[in-house]
């Protein structure tokens, strides 16, 4: 699987959810993590990640921000 970073859909998907500076980024910093994974290193799956977020922050606005860029991309 080749994924590369497409920062349009990026800044789509966050604006679309209203993300948070914070989810913004925390978003970002996973679609680069999954290109370095794949399209970089050339690892197959399966791809693990850890966001370090507090409780209440928006945790699940970042999966759903990550789920919407995945699918926007044919993942």
């Amino acid at each position: 699987m080749a994924l590369d970073v497409d920062e349009d859909l990026i800044e789509e998907v966050a604006s679309r959810l209203d993300l948070r500076e914070p989810n913004r980024e925390a978003l970002e910093s996973l679609v680069y993590e999954l290109a370095q994974h794949y399209a970089v290193d050339g690892k197959q799956p399966p791809f693990e990640a850890v966001i370090d977020a507090a409780t209440g922050v928006g945790q699940t606005y970042i999966i759903a921000a990550a789920m919407d860029y995945l699918a926007g991309r044919g993942v």
